[in-house]
């Protein structure tokens, strides 16, 4: 997937208006803030689009403009040790992580929460999932207030005139509980959505036990500035937290529909802006081989574009018709890009994934009881109309398996339906050679007492049990057909797995392992193949807890969400700029889409050189790992020759190649260029319309000569 917001494919530069002017309000009047260049003095963004940037050296992002409201502001009251005060009224309407408030709250620990408030005052990294969340942190520490500690207040006031109203928080002249300070401090809250924190004095006090940043309602995203680091806060000191002008997102992704020969699948898909401005989004269908047709919400009309206000989304359909002809598990994987018109630089890709398949049509069950006294497994049979038959221990080894297209054996039986089992584990493994599915629980010393201690295929076990488990694949189809599954569902139960594998197949691929081991694992022998699992997941479907004993009974043989080998290499194009005998460095992501682990060798073609680096920037590399449904990041750093004239450029092939299938190869192109200074300022003069950033750094032995971004 690859999603193309403001910064995410560079480390240190921005990819859409080169200019980007801010405004501060200062005693009520509006004044540009900054004219902002592109900088090393960034950070995000997070999942949600947040960046920020300051005014640090060497090359200032935003400038210090401290609002003093201590003589024009509201004392808010709001002193002592760990206490809170609020809501306070903001007088606008503040959108904050795609939330809008009116109200805010703030404590003497230097925080302002959302929805309510908290004297919290063991400050955390951000993102974090323990509370509090849903914050802005200019400062958050054990900090105390007023009378007792020192002289200090909590300030408030609303400036400016809509639509460029500034709510402001000022911490005057307060200290830490243990007397360092005094420090004064300030959030502004712009009408507009931009956040700044700003530091008059910090007096003795450090940063080496204090937050700054922000983080959304559930603690699952944020964006951090400062943790509990030394020398990163101090007097005169300005931050921004902002969102981009435009940014755009599609959902979901993947969107994964499955049906029959000749039928037409409809994905419903929303398009979400992002950004900070109106936006209309060009609609295009890339890489498919069956035919995919973008309609309306309805389904009605085709469209190729979609106008979306900033801040809302909208719907679309993409039609994908399932060719006669193809082979039972083949797939289409297409990919929906939606592309600003403001800003073509921005754009955002999602998987479409369309699969030819069909249930099971003959099960048989095989048990002496229903595992943890539930009929979970006949349940979800009869939910998805797949006929089955039931058997007991005694015709294991005696009824014909050959009509079926899966047998299963489920968790919790009693010791003479194990004793059975064990004593046929060459009938059960020829029925899998001939083509059949054997899908077994290994999960047994349950209710009805049995113990399972020998298995078929190659597999072998230990009993401990554990409630911590991880899906390590989550584009297998256990992990996404039909439901989509997360760690945390199947942690929700004691003892969620009842054993572990010690010993698998080779081919064996492991979706998923508890704290001991593999828990759940899917293999191929002969013409068929195992599902193996000590997940009691009976249980977890029984009790509402889990839906991964769906994904496995619907599952069936030659059921692959992704090819055996198959990758994506992003973003296929980017420009630099540098100086002559200077380094540029793109960054490139390999998605390992193949259901196996791949090695990718890396080259390039072109005139100037280039060295591949780790992400890390530590070694040379010519190879790179990539686990299945997994990414992996390296640096394409390209050298510009020392005779290097303004105007000279070049076009570098980056070149992939898959070693678990020779035939996969992908390639993205590299431009760099030296420019040409006075063309620039030209741009400069108008707007620069004409010029993108997409690298990632540059690098030179003069520290003078700019080292990202477009040239200055």
């Amino acid at each position: 997937m690859n999603k193309e917001k403001n910064g995410e494919l560079s480390r240190v530069c921005f990819r859409k208006t080169r200019v980007l002017f801010f405004t501060l309000m200062l005693m009520g009047t509006v004044i540009p803030a900054a004219v902002i260049p592109v900088s090393a003095d960034t950070g995000g963004p997070d999942s949600f689009g947040y960046n920020w940037m300051d005014n640090q050296v060497p090359t200032p992002l935003v400038t210090y403009n401290w609002i003093e409201i201590n003589s024009t502001g509201v004392d808010s009251g709001v002193a002592g040790d760990d206490v809170f005060g609020g809501p306070f009224p903001m007088g606008f309407t503040f959108d904050f992580y795609g939330n809008s408030y009116t109200d805010l709250y703030f404590n003497t620990n230097g925080l302002i929460t959302f929805g309510s408030g908290t004297g919290s005052t063991g400050n955390t990294a951000i993102p974090s999932a323990s509370l509090p969340d849903n914050f802005i942190a200019p400062f958050w520490d054990d900090l105390a207030v007023g009378p007792g500690y020192n002289s200090g207040s909590i300030y408030y006031e609303t400036q400016g005139i809509s639509p460029n109203r500034q709510f402001i928080v000022e911490w005057c002249n307060i200290t830490t509980l243990g007397g360092a300070g005094p420090m004064s401090f300030e959030v502004l809250l712009n009408e507009t959505g931009e956040m700044w924190a700003q530091y008059n004095t910090v007096g003795s006090a450090t940063s080496g036990s204090a937050t700054v940043g922000i983080e959304n309602s559930g603690g699952s995203d944020g964006l951090q500035y400062s943790f509990n680091t030394l020398g990163t806060i101090f007097d005169n000191l300005a931050i921004m937290f902002y969102s981009p002008q435009y940014a755009v997102s599609v959902a979901p992704d993947p969107s994964i529909l499955y049906g029959d020969l000749l039928t037409t699948l409809s994905h419903n898909l929303t398009v979400a802006n992002d950004g900070s401005a109106n936006d209309t989004y060009d609609l295009a269908i890339s890489g498919n081989s069956w035919t995919s047709e973008i309609y309306d919400a309805t389904g009605t009309f085709l469209i190729t574009s979609l106008s979306v206000p900033t801040g809302a989304s909208d719907d679309i359909m993409v039609k994908v018709s399932i060719p006669g002809g193809v082979n039972y598990g083949d797939f289409d994987l297409a990919q929906l890009t939606a592309t600003s018109q403001n800003d073509s630089g921005i754009s955002y890709s999602a998987f479409v994934n369309t699969t030819y398949f069909a249930f099971p049509t003959n099960v048989t069950l095989m048990k002496d009881a229903d595992p943890w006294n539930l009929d979970s497994i006949q349940q979800i049979l009869t939910l998805y109309g797949i006929p089955y038959d039931e058997y007991t221990s005694t015709d294991i080894g005696v009824v014909d398996l050959s009509p079926y297209d899966k047998v299963i054996i489920p968790s919790d039986q009693p010791q003479v339906f194990y004793d059975a089992f064990e004593a046929n584990l060459p009938w059960f493994e020829s029925y899998v050679n001939a083509g059949g599915i054997l899908q077994f629980s290994v999960g047994s010393n349950g209710w009805n007492g049995g113990s399972l201690t020998n298995l078929p295929g190659g597999y072998s076990k230990s009993s401990s049990t554990s409630n911590s488990v991880t899906i390590d694949l989550p584009t297998h189809h256990f992990s996404t057909i039909p439901n989509t599954i997360t760690d945390s569902e199947l942690d929700s139960w004691s003892s969620s797995t009842h054993g572990y594998f010690t010993g698998l197949p080779t081919n064996a691929v492991v979706v998923a392992s508890d704290s001991n081991g593999p828990c759940l694992v899917e293999s191929v022998s002969g013409l068929g193949r195992y599902f193996a699992y000590s997940l009691i997941s009976e249980w977890g479907w029984g009790q509402g807890y889990s839906t991964i004993l769906e994904n496995i009974i619907l599952s069936m043989y030659g059921w692959a969400v992704f090819p055996d080998f198959a990758m994506n290499l992003t973003p296929e194009f980017q420009n630099g700029y540098g100086s002559a005998a200077g380094d540029v460095d793109f960054v490139l992501t390999i998605t390992n889409m193949g259901i196996n682990n791949d090695t990718y060798d890396l080259s390039y073609s072109g005139v100037w050189p280039v060295t591949f680096r780790d992400i890390g920037d530590t070694m040379d590399i010519t190879t790179l790992f990539v686990e299945s449904g997994m990414t992996g990041d390296f640096i394409a750093r390209l050298s510009i020759p020392g005779g290097a004239s303004p105007g000279d450029m070049d076009l570098s092939d980056i070149i992939v190649d898959s070693q678990g299938d020779v035939n996969i190869t992908e390639s993205a192109q590299a431009s760099t260029q030296v420019p040409h200074l006075a063309g620039w300022l030209d741009g400069f003069e108008t707007g620069l319309t004409g010029w993108r950033t997409e690298v990632v750094t540059q690098s030179t032995p003069n520290p003078t000569v700019w080292e990202t971004g477009d040239p200055f």
